[in-house]
């Protein structure tokens, strides 16, 4: 639902899966918010 960046930590988002399952340590890719896809891993 919304992406942050703050410094120390990097990129962080909040909002909910729409298909499937994370875990921690997968990479992620945020769609939606811009034409390009940003990538991000899970970290908890």
């Amino acid at each position: 639902e919304d992406v942050f960046t703050i410094t120390g930590r990097g990129t962080v988002a909040t909002g909910r899966v729409e298909r499937g399952t994370v875990k921690v340590g997968e990479e992620v890719h945020i769609i939606g918010l811009q034409e390009e896809i940003r990538k991000t891993v899970v970290t908890g």
